[in-house]
């Protein structure tokens, strides 16, 4: 089997609350036996905090996800809008929309 991931991953915040989403500097592994190589010593990462119509963009392969916080700043629903772009590859279960 493989591991495959969207060429471009996104976040847009619609809410100004909530967790951060953090991105690491590391890379899924494309082989499901790999899963080991994700393990160990990371560089780098990005914390993104919510703010109303902020945008980011990144490598969807970049191991990433939302840091769960107990501080006021995080209190409230987090709503974002996730849009993942692949290219000659549709996930499982994804059918186009009807006009």
């Amino acid at each position: 089997g493989v591991n495959v991931h969207p060429h471009l991953s996104t976040v847009t915040y619609l809410t100004g609350c909530g967790a951060p989403t953090l991105v690491l500097d590391c890379r899924n592994s494309l082989r499901p036996a790999a899963v080991a190589s994700a393990r160990g010593p990371i560089s780098s990462g990005w914390l993104s905090y919510p703010q109303v119509g902020k945008h980011i963009a990144f490598d969807g392969q970049l191991l990433h996800g939302t840091v769960p916080r107990e501080h006021p700043a995080a209190a409230g629903e987090r709503i974002t809008f996730l849009v993942n772009v692949w290219f000659d590859h549709r996930p499982s279960g994804c059918r186009r929309l009807r006009q």
